[in-house]
């Protein structure tokens, strides 16, 4: 890529970035963006050829969506009740053979080699028992984890897009006529679902990480704001 591509790239993209973060007032922003679109950060990287912007596109959830949610974060609550309550059932079992392995070792030498079967086998019982323990609460502490950040989607719901305008992506590099710089503005970036995709409709097939396309014939005068 020439000289003047790249500076065109540079001074395009660090105009465009400084707009979308400003301040000042909505009226006097030369990116304007929909209340519901703001930006949260930013990667810029002149001499690498880097140029990330990140967008939060806040999602309204539909009254189904809504109930549904809510019916899922009662059942794994519920669920998540249900484990730790096995689990202090388990201990307590585990402390009654405790008690009983140690009577039944006192009992007299008669029952010395009964007492010994039984003890290794009581023994190796409770490490069987501990081990399920340690996993069923490894396994509710996920799940707590899990449902702490589905309940967070209920409250805020919101996918993060980010826009990636770095020298590297080239649009389309196969067809595109080899006149045509390969860089934005010239070309639009590439825009990647970083989080929030299960948002969707049931339907959509996009998971985070994905890319989804921008649909609509680009030119040199269409903007980051524009394209998110």
């Amino acid at each position: 890529m020439g000289d003047r591509n790249a500076e065109i790239w540079s001074t395009r993209l660090q105009r465009e970035i400084l707009a979308l973060e400003s301040s000042d007032d909505a009226s006097k922003k030369i990116e304007l963006l929909p209340p519901f679109i703001k930006t949260i950060g930013h990667t810029l990287s002149i001499e690498g050829g880097i140029a990330k912007i990140e967008f939060r596109i806040d999602v309204e959830l539909a009254e189904e969506a809504q109930n549904k949610a809510k019916a899922d974060a009662s059942s794994g609550e519920g669920a998540v009740e249900k484990k730790t309550d096995s689990n202090d059932d388990v201990a307590q079992d585990e402390k009654g053979g405790d008690e009983i392995a140690e009577k039944d070792e006192n009992a007299g030498d008669g029952k010395e080699d009964k007492v010994d079967v039984a003890a290794d086998g009581e023994g190796t019982k409770d490490a069987q028992e501990l081990e399920n323990t340690e996993s069923g609460s490894t396994d509710a502490t996920k799940t707590a984890t899990e449902d702490a950040l589905q309940e967070n989607d209920k409250t805020d719901p919101h996918v993060v897009l980010v826009l990636d305008a770095s020298l590297y992506w080239k649009a389309d590099s196969t067809t595109a006529q080899s006149s045509n710089p390969q860089c934005y503005p010239f070309q639009k970036p590439l825009a990647v679902v970083k989080s929030g995709a299960h948002l969707f409709s049931v339907g959509s097939t996009i998971r985070n990480g994905d890319e989804v396309d921008i649909d609509f014939d680009w030119t040199p005068s269409i903007h980051l704001s524009d394209a998110v």
